[in-house]
C-alpha cells in the first residue's frame, strides 16, 4: 500500500494534487487519505488500475471532509468513502468497477443529478449513501450490473432512481426512498432487479417509463406505501408489501426501523447485501429486512415462567401450558417447548415436540404485552401425537425456553399429569341383543352400556359420521330413534347405532363399535309364495323358509341386510316388475354353503367390501339377472353345476372368482369397468358363452395352471387391456376382439382358422354403456350354436336370423318393410295406419273366401293380414304378404269416403273396417263402416244413420248415401277409433270434440263425457273404456261399458298428474300423446288379487305404466303404483328411471307385442322408433330406429311369425 495524505500540513493540499501525484501504470495498491476541511472537486484521469492495483480515497478516522464541486471519475477500480458531498459525482466513461461508499451527497440544485453514471459504465457500486435535498438523485446510464444498495434517498424534486436507454441489469436493493417527486423511474425493455427497498411519502412510488411493454423488471418484496400514488404503469411484482414501515422518527429523519415493524424478516435474501446502511450485519433474526436499516437489538435475554400444565377434555390430548415472561429490550424472537420426561431427569438435547417452535414474535405472539404487562399466554402441545397412547394419568415434566434475536435464551420447567389411553366399552346392545326380526316398527330402541374407566360421557350416531351431543355417562340410554337424526333414515333394513364414550381427561374412543337392529315398515313386502307369508326383510324370510321355499321381494326399496341360505331347493328371487337394491354395509350380502338347487334373481346389489354372492361346496346353483356394482361380485370355491346367466357386472375389483369347480356355465351377461379381472379361473374348467366385456383389465384369467379345458365362446371383448390369459388346451372360438391392448396373453393368438375375428362390433352406444348391436353390426348371424344359450339377457330368443350373434344381446330386427310401399299410395299425407290381422279376429273366418260377395269378385279373398293406411285422398287396403295394393276407396263427391275434409282414423275388427269421414258440407262425416261379411258400408253420423247406396265393388261409382234405420252419432270430428269383443258383441268406441261414442253391433250408440274434447280411447275386452281429454293431464275409466244404464258423464275412475289421495298411483305430465291397456296383467306385484290391467301413458315427458287396481280402486288399502320412465336429461322429480335418449322428446303411438313395448319419440331433429323389453331391468332398450318422417302421425305393430 502506497499512502499519499492531503490536509493542512500534509503532503499534498488538495486531493486532485494527489491523484496527480500517481503514475501509471499502478503496481499497487494506493490510499489517499483527508483529514478535516473543505476541499475542491477532483477528477481521477485515465490511471490504469487493476483489482489488485486500485485508488481508494477516504477520510482519516473521525474526521469531517466536504467537498464543494463536482467529482468525476474516469478510471477504474477508484474507491470513495466516507465524504460529504454538496456538489455531484459523475461516473464517465472508463470508470467501471469503481464505488462509492458511506457519503452524503446533498443541497445541489446547479445539475440534473446528484449521482450519475453515464453510459457504457459497468459494475459501479453506491452503497450506504444518503442523498437529499438536489433536481434529481441517482441517474443510471451506465451498462450492465450497476448497484444501488443500503441508500436514504429523500427530499429530491424529480426522480429518486431513474434508469435510462442502454441500461442492463440494474440492481436496486434494500434501499429507503423517501418523500421525492418520483421513488424509482425505469424503462420497460431493461430487467431491472427492484428488491427490499421501503419507497414511501412519494407522489409516485414506482413508476414505468416509455416503452411500456414489455414490463421485463423483477420486482420482489418491496413496501410501497403512503405515496399519492404507488404505481405507475406497472405492478408490486413478487410478494409485494403496502404497510406502515414504522420508522423510528419519521419527521426527525430516522428511517430505522421500531420493534413490532411488518418490514422485519420479510425481505428477499436474493441479491441483498451483506450490511446495512449502519454497517450492521444482515440477516439479524429469521430472514433480511426491508429498507436501508436492519432492524437492531440489545442483547439481554427474556426471561419465563410456566404457571400451570392442562391437558384438554375435547378428546384431541392436546396440553395447554400456560406461561408469563419479561422481555424489556424488545428483543423476543421466539417461544420452544423443546423436552419432556416422566422422571424429571432432562437430558438437556432437544427432542421432537409438536409443535417444535411456535408464537414467533412477528407471527402470534404481542410482544408488547408480553414485555410490560406479564400477561399469561397458552401454548399447545400436540402430546397425543409425540408420547402416543397408552400413558395413564402419568406425571409428565416439560421444559420451555425463551429464545431472542442472538440466541440469548431462558428455560422454566413444570410438571402435571397426563393421561393418553382411551376408555374400554365392554358391551354394547340395542333393546338388550334382540334378534334383528323381533324389534318393533316404531324405530325406538333402548341402548345398554358397560364400560371400564373413568367415563364422564357419551354420545351415539346412526351412522357413524353424524353424532348427538355428549351427555354425561350412564349405564342405559332411553328411547333412541334408529330411523330419524344423527345419520338415520326411514327405510326398512339393517340398523346400526355407533358410540362413543370420554374420560375425565378427554380421552375418547374411536365410535367404531356399533351394534344392529332389524327396522321394518308396513306392508311387508318380502313372501314366502309356498306359505303366503309375509316378511319384512329377506334375511327372516330365508331364515324361517324350508326346502324348496320361493321367497319373493314384490318392492322396490333397499335391503340393508345380508342373509345365508341353509336349505336345499330355495329360490331368493325378484318379483316381475321391481328392482330391490341390497346395500351390503361393506360385508358379504348372500352366503350359500352346503346346499343343493338354489336360485337367486333380479336384484341390484352395492356397497359391499368383500364379495357380494360366496357360493361354497355347492350343487346346481343359479345367479341370474341380477346387477352387481361392488368390490367383488361372486365367488365360488369349491362347487359344481354353476349358471351364471343375464346378469351386468358393473365396476368392482373382481367380478367371479371360481377355485375348483366344475361344470361352470357363465352365459349371456355384461362384464365392465373391471379393475382387476372379471373372470378368474382357478382349476375350474367352465363354459363362457355369449358374453360382452368392456373396459375391464383382465376379462378371462387362468390364474392356477392346471389341464383344465375351458370353452370361450360367441363373445366380445372390446377396448380392455387383456381380452384372455388362457391355457392353450381351451378352446377359444367364434369371439369377437376389439380395441383391446392384448387380445391373447400366453398363447398363441387364434383367429381364422377358430373362427376368431378382430373387428369393431359396433355397439349402439358405447360411451353410454348401451352394448346392443346395431343393424350393421358384423357380429350378427357369425356365432356357434353348439351349446349356445337358448335366448340372450333380455330373454329375446335365440336365434333371430339365420345364425346366432355374437354378445350378451341378440340382434332384435324391426321389419321395415312397411317403409316400402309409399309407391302405391294414394297419397304420401297419411293420417293413420292400423295392421288389421284376420287371426286375431273372434268370428269364423270364412267370409274373407265367400265366392259371393262382389269384392270377392272383384280382388279374391280377403288377405290374412292388411295394412289399412287413410290418408287425405282415401284408404289404401295393402296386402302384407307381397306389399301391393290390394284395395283402395278414394275419397269424393259420391263415394263411400265422401266429404270436404280428409280422413283421420282407422280401425278394423270382426271383418269390418272403420274410418272417419270428415264433413260435408259443414255437417260432421261421422264413422264409415266397411262391412265385408255383409258386404255393405254404412255411415253414422251427426243425427242420422245412412246407408251406401251400393256395394264394396260400387266404392267409387255409386251415387252416394241414402238414409237408413240405424244408430246416430252426436255432432263433432271423429278423432280416434278403438274396439273389442265383448262377451259376444263387437263394441266400437270413437273418440271426437264433443265426447265418446260407443256403437255396439252397428245397433246401438252409447254417448260418454258429452261435451269434452277426447284426445285417446282405448276399449277392452274385460268391458272397460280408458279415454284422455286433451291437455287435462288425467286417463279416466268407466267400468261395465256393455251395461247401458250406468252413468255416462263420471268415469268410475281417474288417474292424475295430481293424485288423490297422494299414495295412488301417478301420470308424468299434463300433456297426454297416447294411451295403451294390457288386459290381466301385472308387472308390479304386491297384492295380485286386487289388481286388474296395465296402463301405459305416453306424455311429453316420458311414459308412465300403472298397475291399474280397478277391482276396489278407491280402497284405503290398495291403490294401485305406478313408475314413470323418462329422458336421461329431465329434471322431473317424479321420474323413477331416465333411460330415453333424444332432444326435447315427445312419445306418442304405443303398441306393446308380448314383451316388447313400442312407440314413437319425436324431437327437434328426428323420429325415432324404440322397441323396449318393458320386463326386464326396469325397462331394458331392445333397438331404435330413425324412421324416414319427421311427421310420423300413426303406428301400428302386429307379432308376425
Amino acid at each position: 500500500m502506497i499512502l499519499y495524505e492531503v490536509g493542512s500540513g500534509k503532503p499534498y493540499s488538495t486531493i486532485q494534487d494527489a491523484i496527480d501525484a500517481i503514475v501509471s501504470p499502478l503496481t499497487d495498491y494506493y490510499k489517499i487519505l483527508v483529514y478535516s476541511g473543505t476541499y475542491a472537486g477532483f477528477s481521477v484521469g485515465s490511471k490504469v488500475t487493476t483489482a489488485l492495483a486500485y485508488i481508494t480515497i477516504e477520510i482519516n478516522t473521525g474526521d469531517t471532509v466536504i467537498i464543494n464541486s463536482n467529482i468525476t471519475f474516469t478510471s477504474r477500480y477508484v474507491y470513495l468513502t466516507g465524504f460529504k458531498i454538496t456538489s455531484a459525482i459523475i461516473f464517465s466513461s472508463g470508470s467501471n468497477y469503481s464505488q462509492i461508499k458511506n457519503c452524503s451527497v446533498y443541497n445541489y440544485y446547479v445539475g440534473s443529478y446528484l449521482i450519475e453514471i453515464a453510459s457504457g459504465v459497468r459494475d459501479i457500486l453506491v452503497d450506504s449513501c444518503l442523498l437529499y435535498n438536489g433536481n434529481n438523485g441517482i441517474l443510471i446510464s451506465g451498462a450492465l450490473n450497476n448497484k444501488i444498495n443500503n441508500c436514504v434517498i429523500r427530499d429530491i424534486i424529480g426522480y429518486g432512481i431513474t434508469t435510462d436507454v442502454g441500461v442492463v441489469n440494474p440492481y436496486i436493493v434494500n434501499n429507503t426512498i423517501i418523500d421525492n417527486g418520483t421513488g424509482i423511474r425505469f424503462r420497460g425493455e431493461q430487467t431491472i432487479r427492484i428488491r427490499n427497498n421501503n419507497i414511501t411519502y412519494n407522489v409516485n412510488g414506482i413508476v414505468l417509463t416509455s416503452p411500456l411493454t414489455p414490463d421485463n423488471s423483477i420486482k420482489s418484496n418491496n413496501n410501497v406505501w403512503n405515496n399519492s400514488t404507488n404505481y405507475v404503469g406497472t405492478s408490486g411484482g413478487t410478494n409485494a408489501n403496502s404497510f406502515n414501515p414504522s420508522y423510528v422518527n419519521y419527521p426527525g429523519n430516522d428511517f430505522r426501523l421500531l420493534v413490532g415493524s411488518l418490514c422485519i424478516d420479510v425481505g428477499d435474501s436474493t441479491d441483498a447485501p451483506d450490511h446495512d446502511y449502519d454497517g450492521i450485519s444482515r440477516p439479524r433474526i429469521l430472514g433480511f429486512d426491508i429498507g436501508a436499516f436492519e432492524y437492531s437489538m440489545v442483547n439481554i435475554a427474556p426471561s419465563i415462567i410456566i404457571n400451570s400444565l392442562f391437558q384438554r377434555t375435547d378428546g384431541s390430548n392436546k396440553v395447554d401450558i400456560e406461561y408469563t415472561g419479561i422481555d424489556q429490550n424488545y428483543n423476543l424472537c421466539s417461544l420452544n417447548l423443546y423436552e419432556y420426561s416422566f422422571t424429571g431427569n432432562f437430558t438437556g438435547e432437544e427432542q421432537t415436540m409438536t409443535p417444535s417452535i411456535t408464537d414467533f414474535l412477528h407471527d402470534n405472539i404481542n410482544s408488547l404485552s408480553f414485555t410490560f404487562t406479564g400477561t399469561n399466554f397458552n401454548f399447545v402441545w400436540d402430546a397425543l401425537t409425540d408420547i402416543g397412547n397408552g400413558i395413564e394419568e402419568t406425571t409428565i415434566y416439560i421444559r420451555m425456553r425463551a429464545n431472542d434475536s442472538v440466541l440469548n435464551s431462558n428455560i422454566a420447567t413444570y410438571s402435571g399429569l397426563i393421561d393418553t389411553v382411551s376408555p374400554t366399552i365392554n358391551s354394547f346392545q340395542i333393546n338388550g341383543g334382540e334378534v334383528e326380526e323381533d324389534v318393533t316398527l316404531t324405530g325406538i330402541v333402548d341402548l345398554l352400556i358397560d364400560v371400564s374407566g373413568n367415563v364422564t360421557s357419551m354420545k351415539f350416531s346412526n351412522n357413524g359420521i353424524d353424532w348427538s351431543s355428549y351427555e354425561a355417562y350412564s349405564g342405559t340410554k332411553s328411547s333412541w330413534n334408529i330411523v330419524s337424526g344423527y345419520g338415520g333414515h326411514a327405510i326398512r333394513g339393517l340398523k346400526k347405532v355407533y358410540i362413543k364414550v370420554k374420560d375425565t381427561y378427554g380421552n375418547e374412543t374411536d365410535g367404531t363399535l356399533y351394534d344392529s337392529t332389524w327396522y321394518k315398515l308396513t306392508p311387508a313386502s318380502v313372501e314366502n309364495i309356498n306359505t303366503s307369508t309375509m316378511y319384512h326383510s329377506i334375511k327372516a324370510a330365508v331364515s324361517n323358509a324350508a326346502d324348496n321355499d320361493t321367497i319373493e321381494i314384490q318392492t322396490d326399496d333397499t335391503f340393508y341386510e345380508s342373509f345365508s341360505i341353509a336349505n336345499n331347493g330355495l329360490s331368493v328371487i325378484v318379483a316381475d316388475g321391481y328392482n330391490p337394491t341390497i346395500n351390503m354395509a361393506d360385508k358379504t350380502a348372500i352366503t350359500i354353503e352346503s346346499v343343493q338347487d338354489i336360485k337367486i334373481r333380479g336384484f341390484i346389489f352395492i356397497n359391499a367390501e368383500d364379495k357380494i354372492i360366496s357360493i361354497i361346496d355347492s350343487t346346481d346353483i343359479t345367479i341370474e339377472k341380477n346387477i352387481f356394482d361392488s368390490n367383488y361380485a361372486i365367488y365360488i370355491d369349491p362347487s359344481t353345476d354353476i349358471n351364471i346367466d343375464k346378469n351386468i357386472f358393473r365396476s368392482g375389483i373382481k367380478q367371479i372368482q371360481l377355485l375348483e369347480c366344475t361344470n361352470t356355465l357363465i352365459t349371456n351377461n355384461i362384464f365392465y369397468d373391471s379393475t382387476d379381472v372379471s373372470i378368474e379361473l382357478n382349476d375350474s374348467p367352465s363354459n363362457i358363452i355369449n358374453n360382452t366385456f368392456v373396459d375391464n383389465v383382465n376379462c378371462i384369467e387362468n390364474v392356477l395352471p392346471n389341464n383344465d379345458k375351458s370353452t370361450v365362446k360367441n363373445n366380445i371383448f372390446y377396448e380392455n387391456s387383456i381380452a384372455i390369459i388362457a391355457n392353450p388346451l381351451w378352446d377359444i372360438d367364434f369371439n369377437a376382439f376389439w380395441g383391446n391392448n392384448e387380445d391373447f396373453s400366453g398363447l398363441v393368438p387364434r383367429w381364422e382358422e377358430y373362427n376368431n375375428i378382430k373387428i369393431d362390433p359396433l355397439f349402439v352406444d358405447y360411451l353410454n354403456d348401451n352394448f346392443y348391436l346395431t343393424a350393421d353390426s358384423p357380429c350378427i348371424n357369425i356365432g356357434s350354436e353348439i351349446n349356445a344359450p337358448i335366448d340372450d339377457l333380455n330373454e329375446v330368443e335365440r336365434r333371430q336370423d339365420i345364425g346366432i350373434d355374437l354378445g350378451a344381446y341378440e340382434f332384435f330386427p324391426i321389419p321395415e318393410y312397411i317403409y316400402n310401399i309409399s309407391n302405391v299410395l294414394q297419397s304420401n299425407a297419411i293420417n293413420d295406419v292400423f295392421i288389421y290381422d284376420t287371426s286375431l279376429d273372434d268370428i269364423d273366418d270364412a267370409w274373407k273366401t265367400n265366392v259371393f260377395k262382389s269384392w270377392h269378385i272383384e280382388k279374391g279373398n280377403f288377405p290374412a293380414t292388411v295394412y289399412l293406411i287413410i290418408t287425405n285422398e282415401g284408404l289404401d287396403i295393402i296386402n302384407a304378404e307381397n306389399n301391393e295394393l290390394w284395395m283402395k276407396f278414394t275419397s269424393g263427391i259420391g263415394n263411400v269416403l265422401d266429404g270436404d275434409t280428409g280422413l283421420d282414423a282407422v280401425f278394423a275388427l270382426n271383418g269390418v273396417i272403420y274410418c272417419s269421414k270428415g264433413e260435408i258440407s259443414g255437417i260432421y262425416g261421422g264413422l264409415v263402416e266397411i262391412d265385408f261379411i255383409n258386404n255393405e258400408i254404412r255411415n253414422p253420423r251427426e243425427s242420422a244413420h245412412y246407408i251406401y247406396d251400393g256395394t264394396i265393388l260400387d266404392r267409387d261409382s255409386a251415387s252416394g248415401y241414402i238414409v237408413d234405420i240405424g244408430p246416430a252419432l252426436k255432432s263433432g270430428v271423429v278423432k280416434t277409433i278403438h274396439g273389442a269383443r265383448i262377451d259376444s258383441d263387437d263394441f266400437i268406441a270413437i273418440g271426437s270434440d264433443n265426447g265418446v261414442s260407443i256403437i255396439k253391433d252397428s245397433l246401438s250408440v252409447i254417448s260418454y263425457m258429452e261435451g269434452s274434447d277426447i284426445q285417446n280411447i282405448f276399449i277392452t275386452n274385460d268391458d272397460k273404456l280408458y279415454y284422455s281429454i286433451v291437455s287435462e293431464g288425467i286417463v279416466g275409466v268407466f267400468y261395465n261399458v256393455s251395461n247401458d244404464t250406468i252413468d255416462k258423464s263420471i268415469p268410475d275412475y281417474f288417474y292424475s298428474v295430481t293424485p288423490s289421495p297422494i299414495t295412488a298411483p301417478d301420470i308424468l305430465s299434463a300433456n297426454i300423446n297416447d294411451i295403451y291397456v294390457v288386459v290381466g296383467e301385472s308387472v308390479f306385484k304386491e297384492s295380485e288379487e286386487n289388481l286388474s290391467n296395465l296402463l301405459y301413458v305416453a306424455t311429453d315427458e316420458g311414459i308412465t305404466i300403472i298397475n291399474t287396481n280397478e277391482v276396489t280402486p278407491t280402497s284405503s288399502e290398495n291403490f294401485g303404483f305406478s313408475k314413470h320412465y323418462g329422458l336421461k336429461t329431465s329434471s322431473n322429480p317424479k321420474l323413477n328411471f331416465k333411460i330415453f335418449d333424444g332432444n326435447n322428446s315427445n312419445f306418442y303411438y304405443l303398441n306393446i307385442i308380448g314383451n316388447l313395448l313400442f312407440f314413437v319419440a319425436k324431437d327437434t331433429s328426428n323420429d325415432t322408433l324404440y322397441a323396449y323389453n318393458r320386463k326386464s331391468f326396469n325397462i331394458r332398450l331392445m333397438r331404435t330406429t330413425s324412421l324416414p318422417s319427421r311427421n310420423i302421425s300413426g303406428l301400428s305393430i302386429i307379432e308376425t311369425s
